[in-house]
């Protein structure tokens, strides 16, 4: 029978050069997860959160240090690695997805035909990443990413009702 197991901690541990031991790479990927990929995922998040002011991203990369317990408690005390190198990816997820949602001056909008698409299979390979570091890692994204997702097209939709002539607005409706 064909069974998931979140191999993503296990493959990117198992192919570190430069490592004598299973244990001296697990120790490093700790590092590697619990500060490394954690404070930069919180610095792009609070850059794509906060604007680009590099003093608002320096306090949100303080602040994500002061409260690193969720990846590295989970890492070092817990030894739940694949679990860990999930909750560590979610802030870059969640950056990634806020910039390709909220758009960008000059950019066209999500919803222009050339962009829907590539945005959708980033977005869903971020996704899939999650989900091969661990599946309850992707419960916890989903359950961030939906509110916004929920929000951005009702937004859209309330818009288009708005501007929208008699006939849009029924094509909204239904």
């Amino acid at each position: 029978p064909t069974v998931y197991y979140p191999a993503a901690w296990h493959g990117i541990v198992a192919l570190a050069p430069g490592f004598a031991s299973v244990a001296a790479a697990a120790n490093a990927s700790t590092f590697v997860f619990g500060v490394v990929v954690w404070l930069l995922g919180m610095a792009a998040l609070g850059r794509t959160l906060l604007g680009g002011d590099p003093r608002r991203t320096a306090l949100v990369v303080v602040l994500g240090a002061g409260f690193s317990a969720f990846p590295v408690v989970i890492l070092s005390t817990l030894a739940q690695w694949p679990f860990g190198a999930g909750i560590a990816v979610i802030p870059g997820v969640l950056a990634l997805m806020v910039a390709a949602l909220r758009g960008h001056p000059g950019v066209a909008p999500i919803t222009a035909p050339g962009r829907l698409v590539p945005t959708g299979v980033v977005l869903l390979t971020a996704l899939a990443g999650v989900a091969l570091a661990h599946a309850s890692a992707l419960f916890s994204a989903l359950l961030l990413l939906v509110p916004g997702v929920v929000a951005l097209l009702a937004r859209g939709l309330a818009r288009r009702w708005r501007t929208g002539e008699p006939a849009r607005r029924r094509r909204v409706a239904v």
